[in-house]
């Protein structure tokens, strides 16, 4: 006869099964169907994890990553900028290479304008790439509430948990946010394993310069900056950029909110206003900083044919521009304005 509960009793547990193989392939196989960045973030997390950081550290997102090359800047420079990334992971980085024995004596922040706003790819890199800590997370999402900034999280009970269940679910590799990545992975000719294993040692070598996988040719299209009049950040990441400063000063640690190269392309597009807001914004932070200084020209333009796509540089154009920016971090050149004696 027919047992319906001993049915339901065996589809349960193959359930429960199915998810806890999900759930421990998610958690143990990351670099088997992660895309390149993994082992971007994996270089750059063995090398904060053995204090590797130099005595000048570079904070920013990808633009900053493939720009900022310290074979051309210098033995002693590490650069930890990072795909997509904003203030609020930098703040979170920056507090970690502190905290090591010996501390650098100069940060470089080079954040584009657009990741003052753009946070899609927080929770997909930054969280499921092993960046940020349950803790982490848990600070983020308060001060999210507090700034009543909703990108992070959308809704307390609507299309996803609440963020104590959110944070959760992603510190912990919950598979069902790894389905895309893990689809993809079937559906992609390439071995990620293989990318992964090849970028995780690139990197490592290279002091944390990310080449760019992807070449496009001769910058033909514009980035995000091109559109909007107004600079508007985020009230989350305003929040977060604010904090990286004051951690910054409070550890007297010289500061330089550096450049960026922008194809003439792009360059050309961007308003005056918008330069000026960003910069206005910029200075307002820093006023009373004895420890960071700006650059003076914060969009620093490049031919087009030393870009691979509409945001980075190729290998030519990252030796150029660091090789231009290493006369600005010794403050001979309009780039950085001379220092004066600190005032802590």
């Amino acid at each position: 006869m027919y047992n319906i509960n001993r049915y339901l009793t065996v589809m349960m547990l193959g359930l429960i099964l199915a998810m806890a193989s999900a759930w421990w392939y998610s958690a143990h196989y990351r670099q088997h169907f992660s895309k390149y960045e993994y082992g971007i973030y994996q270089a750059k997390l063995e090398m904060l994890d053995k204090c590797d950081v130099g005595r000048v550290v570079i904070l920013g997102d990808s633009r900053a990553g493939m720009a900022y090359d310290p074979a051309a800047l210098g033995n002693s420079v590490r650069n930890f900028a990072l795909t997509s990334h904003t203030a609020i992971e930098g703040y979170y980085l920056a507090r970690k290479i502190l905290a090591c024995p010996s501390k650098p004596e100069t940060f470089v922040l080079a954040y584009s304008p657009d990741q003052f706003n753009a946070l899609t790819w927080f929770w997909t890199n930054s969280i499921q790439m092993g960046l940020l800590t349950e803790t982490d997370l848990d600070e983020i999402s308060a001060v999210a509430a507090q700034t009543g900034d909703r990108n992070l999280y959308k809704s307390d009970f609507g299309s996803e948990p609440p963020p104590r269940i959110k944070n959760w679910l992603y510190a912990h590799d919950f598979p069902a946010y790894d389905f895309a990545a893990i689809t993809g992975a079937m559906m992609d000719r390439t071995n990620r394993y293989k990318t992964n294993i090849a970028n995780y040692g690139q990197v490592l070598r290279d002091k944390g310069l990310i080449v760019n996988p992807i070449d496009n040719g001769c910058a033909n299209k514009a980035s995000p900056e091109a559109g909007p009049i107004h600079f508007s950040p985020s009230p989350i990441v305003n929040s977060y950029y604010a904090k990286l400063i004051d951690i910054l000063q409070e550890n007297h640690v010289n500061t330089i909110i550096a450049p960026l190269p922008y194809s003439k392309f792009t360059y050309d597009k961007i308003s005056n206003a918008f330069t000026e807001q960003f910069k206005n914004y910029n200075n307002e932070l820093i006023k009373n900083k004895s420890r960071i200084h700006m650059s003076d020209e914060q969009f620093f333009p490049m031919d087009n044919c030393l870009f691979s796509d509409e945001f980075h540089v190729n290998a030519k154009g990252a030796q150029l521009f660091s090789l231009h920016f290493k006369s600005a971090l010794e403050g001979t050149t309009p780039l950085a304005p001379q220092r004066e004696k600190p005032h802590d």
